[in-house]
């Protein structure tokens, strides 16, 4: 049974995991061979860059930016090189497709579709027609597995937008209640929310792939996207009363925060590692978050962004930790010592439901 996975996997960590967990669950099931669609353009290549071209409008910020790359310009090609041999490493992808054109006309004949995961259904993407599998199916199946929209508002708009190509699915499942919500709306059909891949793996899985950090002892571990500030705030609160180093690890390379140490060179495994071996983990990010679940860290995520926030809220509610939420009007109240560890029934339930989901279209 061949299986091709259209998904994003260009350079953000949860990207790049969660392919890479798709593709390697499927490759555990019998008689399945498993490829990723290598859709690269030259956009997505220049996303990859450690230096942009910045604009003049501001000299000022764009010579920030220049010194700022400059000093730490070794690090943050060490984190593009190490993304790059991840995937080498670990994805078996197809033949490389430059444009969206391509890839719909050329793509290899395989039994099984599957887009997913991440934010494959977004409507506001350029690639609409690539992620919903916008071509002639022929005799194969077209699966959903845990695609996200990114937002939780669906206009009529975007209702047709959606409704062309999802009736096509013979399979669909969501990894947020609001869009199995309005897919089901659609389709007329029960559509299952499930894990996002990452979660199909354990622990142990998770720590094959993992790179360990060469720090030694214990620390507090904060993975920011958007709420760097506040972050540290509950990492200091936490180092008040435990006295443990905190590690920031950051893609904002124009700041110097009041850590003990500051990182932008972790490749994804490194990413892994760097929450495996933490004491405590501080994130604004939904990956963040879900490695944390799968190593039974203490860990608390901040809401940095309000309206993006459906997917973290989803998950913690989901196994009943929404505790772990701390929002900006919280920053001040919330009690770390009052958390203990955690084995939640729920979790597991909601994975073996998801690998069913799984089993239903193999």
């Amino acid at each position: 049974m061949k299986i091709g996975i259209f998904t994003y996997f260009q350079t953000n960590y949860g990207a790049v995991l969660q392919a890479y967990a798709l593709q390697k669950y499927l490759q555990k099931q019998p008689g399945t061979e498993v490829e990723i669609i290598d859709f690269t353009t030259p956009e997505h290549l220049a996303g990859h860059k450690v230096c942009k071209r910045q604009s003049l409008k501001n000299p000022i910020a764009a010579i920030a930016y220049y010194f700022f790359t400059l000093i730490r310009y070794p690090q943050l090609k060490r984190r593009v090189r190490r993304t790059w041999e991840f995937k080498e490493k670990y994805y078996n992808f197809t033949r490389r497709f430059s444009s969206m054109k391509d890839a719909l006309e050329n793509h290899p004949i395989e039994d099984i579709y599957i887009s997913g995961s991440d934010q494959v259904f977004n409507p506001n993407s350029k690639y609409v027609p690539l992620y919903y599998l916008g071509f002639d199916k022929g005799n194969s199946k077209k699966v959903a597995y845990a695609p996200s929209f990114g937002i939780s508002q669906f206009d009529e708009g975007i209702t047709q937008i959606v409704e062309r190509y999802v009736k096509d699915f013979d399979f669909l499942s969501c990894r947020e209640p609001t869009g199995a919500e309005f897919l089901r709306s659609i389709n007329c059909q029960e559509v299952p929310v499930v894990v996002d891949p990452v979660l199909l793996h354990s622990a142990d899985d998770w720590s094959k792939v993992a790179v360990s950090p060469k720090m030694k002892g214990d620390y507090i571990f904060i993975y920011d996207l958007n709420g760097a500030e506040n972050l540290i705030k509950i990492a200091k609160k936490i180092q008040n009363e435990i006295k443990m180093p905190i590690v920031c690890l950051t893609r904002n390379r124009l700041k110097i925060y009041s850590v003990n140490k500051q990182i932008y060179d972790a490749g994804p495994a490194e990413f892994v590692g760097w929450i495996k071996d933490a004491s405590y983990v501080v994130t604004d990010s939904f990956h963040g978050t879900v490695f944390s679940l799968i190593f039974r860290k203490q860990f608390f995520t901040f809401i940095a962004i309000e309206t993006t926030s459906s997917r973290i809220r989803s998950i913690l509610g989901k196994v009943g930790l929404e505790n772990r939420i701390i929002t900006k009007d919280a920053l001040s109240d919330f009690d770390f010592s009052a958390y203990g560890r955690f084995d939640n029934p729920d979790l597991q339930q909601f994975i073996l439901t998801s690998k069913q989901f799984i089993q239903s279209f193999l």
